[in-house]
């Protein structure tokens, strides 16, 4: 076996008899304390399988199995201890979420079963794991590509705006931020409900009726529904779900919450949103923050100060023309922005300028290569 188990106790030939005992048949690591076994998981990362006497100085063994549960949750939790209180195996089970409860002194047969045990529950959890997350993985991507050809302006701001939070919360250390990243992009899946000729108005910039506009405002809410039916993505639907929540606790949805409540994406997303909308229609990002610190009540002040600083630099910057080049259409990448539209040689627009390049759009491209000839150089901005 391959995997690792991380034995503690303060007592040292505890620890020199189980190393002895199983040699041979498991990879075997021992600490002699609570805090040097955080050290040893802190150094070499996570361990299958970590075996804990309670009593021990300082650190005892609930306080050290409770802490792995929160730092290294996929271990496998177990305690090894001449203590038979029932209180403490049951805090033990709850609070350190053990695996099993073995008492001093252990036959080798039922410690070497446990420890069987307790490795194939690990590579279960990792295999679940795992799963879960390629699962997660395809259909995020999926979804991505569908909002890419239900629109293509749309989605390009869409990815223009993740990569503005991606910078900004990798800027402020936001904690979750992979939440925050997605929900930017993911919010307009639910543009699906829109009727075409919506669609197209939407696009064209078109003013829209009363009764489109509300089918258009709804789109956050089928968005943050479809969403919820997705493992893991729960807190993502949520922050979709609160995207139009003003500060003050109007808006949409119309219920009590208000202020530290609303999750901190949905504040932090309805401001980026605001704001770039309001800045392509002032032609200056200055105005639009004006224009936004004037609705009373909208915004989180704190997120407002901070995102308004941070994205005015980026404009700045982006003006200045870094990152910007001309290369061949073979040469695009994922993430690449298009500063020029991608035209047939007969006049044909492929792709619009401000698009954002992603599998789906790459391949696009490439199948329209195959079959009609396309203006090979093209501007875009690479920031990578």
């Amino acid at each position: 076996m391959d995997e690792k188990i991380l034995f503690v106790d303060d007592e040292p030939n505890v620890l020199q008899g189980i190393k002895r005992i199983l040699r041979g048949h498991y990879v075997i690591q021992t600490a002699g304390s609570g805090a040097e076994a955080l050290a040893v998981l802190e150094k070499e990362g996570s361990y299958s399988v970590i075996v804990s006497d309670m009593r021990m100085p300082n650190m005892n063994g609930l306080e050290l199995l409770t802490t792995v549960a929160t730092r290294w949750p996929h271990m496998v939790r177990m305690a090894l201890t001449g203590q038979t209180d029932i209180v403490t195996a049951a805090e033990a089970v709850n609070t350190g979420q053990v695996y099993r409860f073995l008492t001093k002194p252990c036959a080798i047969e039922v410690l070497k079963d446990a420890l069987d045990a307790g490795i194939k529950q690990y590579r279960l959890i990792i295999s679940e794991k795992e799963l879960l997350e390629k699962t997660l993985t395809g259909s995020v991507h999926m979804l991505m590509d569908v909002v890419s050809l239900i629109d293509q302006n749309l989605f390009s701001q869409m990815a223009e705006l993740r990569t503005l939070v991606s910078k900004f919360c990798k800027a402020l250390q936001v904690r979750s931020a992979w939440q925050i990243e997605m929900a930017v992009t993911l919010s307009q899946i639910g543009t699906i409900i829109l009727p075409q000729e919506v669609q197209v108005k939407r696009q064209a910039g078109l003013e829209l009726s009363r009764s489109e506009q509300e089918l258009v405002h709804s789109v956050p809410q089928v968005s943050s529904r479809l969403l919820g039916h997705i493992p893991r993505l729960d807190g993502v639907a949520s922050i979709i779900y609160f995207i139009n929540k003003h500060y003050d606790g109007t808006g949409f949805p119309k219920d009590a919450l208000s202020g530290s409540e609303i999750p901190y994406g949905s504040r932090l997303l309805r401001i980026i949103i605001d704001l770039m909308e309001e800045a392509g229609k002032q032609r200056d990002f200055k105005k639009a923050m004006d224009v936004l610190v004037n609705r009373s009540g909208y915004y989180d002040p704190s997120i407002l100060a901070n995102i308004g600083v941070f994205i005015i630099g980026m404009h700045r910057k982006n003006q200045s023309g870094e990152g910007e080049r001309v290369v061949s259409l073979n040469g695009l990448r994922v993430g690449d922005r298009l500063n020029g539209p991608i035209m047939t040689k007969d006049g044909k627009l492929l792709c619009a300028a401000g698009i954002v390049m992603n599998e789906t759009m790459l391949e696009h491209i490439y199948n329209y290569e195959q079959i009609t000839e396309l203006n090979d150089r093209v501007s875009i901005v690479r920031e990578w």
